[in-house]
């Protein structure tokens, strides 16, 4: 039997510890995103940006009545 080379066991434990780190740590990592409870800083935050985006809506509205109304 061929002994094992040290470089080839440094490149096993480097896959293995990629292959934990891929299905193992990425998942918890990504849940630990998933926070549903909002406190008031969040929400009045989210609240300002879909005030932005109706904003920015009623903007696009009324450019494209304005195009409208110039080109019959």
């Amino acid at each position: 039997m061929k002994p094992i080379s040290r470089k080839a066991f440094d490149l096993k434990n480097l896959l293995g510890l990629a292959a934990f780190s891929l299905f193992a740590v990425t998942p918890m990592i990504a849940l630990t995103g998933c926070d549903t409870n909002d406190g008031p800083a969040e929400e009045a935050g989210e609240a300002l940006d879909d005030a932005a985006d109706d904003v920015g809506d009623a903007l696009n509205d009324a450019s494209d009545e304005v195009d409208d109304a110039i080109d019959p």
